[in-house]
């Protein structure tokens, strides 16, 4: 969702590409497609960019936009992303993510899969995160992924704790030594400490000449007091930038999936 443009402003003198990227860019702010980033401590990262792009501006026609040409199937083997494309219809897919992928017509999103989330009691599991022991088939057009639910720990403190973590900060913060210890600390408690759960998931996507569709199937060892989802938006990937308002989410909602012959399963199509 974010973009630095100032590396686009430089180039621009020397690449029509450049151009019309940071000419985009700019018609995408001024069509506020892009999330209001208002967070005081994160606020930075963008205005500095956005401030040093306006210093290195030195043309006057903004007309010239980097229109989209005409999407092709591929495959980014590596980085696990497949693209498919028809005409105004494309779509993207994270194959090391379960899937993940966003689904567009005429440069319109209609469909965002966010994963599967896995709601048992106090403890959320979600499919939607990297893992390296994901299995990815491939086929001329039908990809299956099957891969394995973490949980998803997001800690949110209350006022007390919260106090006493910033007196902490402003009496010992500012030493070093304290502050990396701190970090790290902080990392492998809330962040990197995986619980597996006994839930999998096996994602099939298939592509035709006038068709794509998605299904998804959740087995496991359930014990009755599952509440399984499919959400519109989800981010579970721990970062500064995940949390920002997006218009986009005031049309969000979870869809509810119902057990049959003791599983889950999610199927979505498009006509391509």
């Amino acid at each position: 969702f974010f973009l630095h443009p100032n590396g686009f402003e430089i180039m621009s003198i020397y690449s029509a590409k450049a151009v019309k990227i940071a000419n985009s860019y700019l018609d995408a702010k001024k069509k506020n497609l892009y999330p209001t980033q208002d967070d005081d401590y994160t606020f930075a990262h963008i205005f500095i960019s956005n401030l040093n792009a306006y210093l290195n501006c030195n043309r006057k026609e903004f007309s010239n936009l980097n229109n989209k040409k005409s999407q092709r199937d591929f495959t980014y083997i590596s980085a696990g992303f497949k693209i498919v494309g028809k005409s105004g219809f494309w779509a993207i897919f994270n194959l090391k993510k379960a899937g993940l992928g966003k689904i567009y017509f005429k440069n319109n999103l209609i469909f965002n899969y966010s994963g599967i989330v896995i709601k048992n009691n106090r403890d959320v599991y979600t499919n939607a995160l990297q893992k390296p022991d994901t299995k990815i088939e491939l086929k001329n057009n039908h990809i299956t992924i099957v891969n394995k639910f973490i949980a998803h720990n997001q800690k949110v403190p209350n006022l007390y704790n919260y106090f006493l973590f910033r007196l902490f900060l402003i009496l010992f913060g500012r030493f070093e030594k304290v502050s990396i210890f701190t970090r790290k600390f902080l990392q492998r408690l809330l962040i990197y400490k995986e619980k597996t759960s006994n839930y999998f998931s096996t994602t099939n996507i298939t592509f035709t000449e006038k068709t794509l569709a998605l299904k998804v199937v959740i087995d496991g060892k359930f014990d009755g007091s599952e509440q399984v989802y499919v959400p519109k938006n989800f981010v579970p990937v721990y970062t500064a930038m995940s949390e920002y308002f997006y218009k986009y989410d005031l049309d969000s909602e979870n869809k509810k999936l119902l057990k049959k012959d003791n599983r889950y399963i999610f199927e979505i199509s498009f006509k391509v």
